[in-house]
């Protein structure tokens, strides 16, 4: 199972666009295995720091190990995929 941890400023219409389009690519390369957490920075601060977060959108991996991030724009699936240290195959 993988987990990751989307950080964003606001609840914009581009915030839900980025969300439908990361779960859909993940959802090509993963199928369901897969738990995405999605967090805006101006009301999760505090985990925002904790994470070591100064710019969004950030993308974590946080399982399975190691911790891999991705920030700023992953317009592009074959990029953020290998970023991510995924194979891009279909589950």
């Amino acid at each position: 199972m993988y987990r990751f941890r989307l950080y964003l400023v606001g609840n914009t219409v581009a915030a839900t666009k980025k969300i439908e389009d990361l779960k859909k690519d993940l959802s090509s390369v993963l199928g369901d295995r897969f738990e995405l957490e999605v967090l805006d920075i101006l009301t999760n601060s505090a985990q925002a720091q904790a994470d070591n977060i100064y710019a969004t959108p950030t993308i974590i991996r946080m399982e399975p190990q190691p911790v891999l991030k991705v920030v700023g724009n992953f317009n592009s699936k074959q990029v953020l995929v290998k970023a991510l240290g995924l194979k891009d195959t279909p589950s």
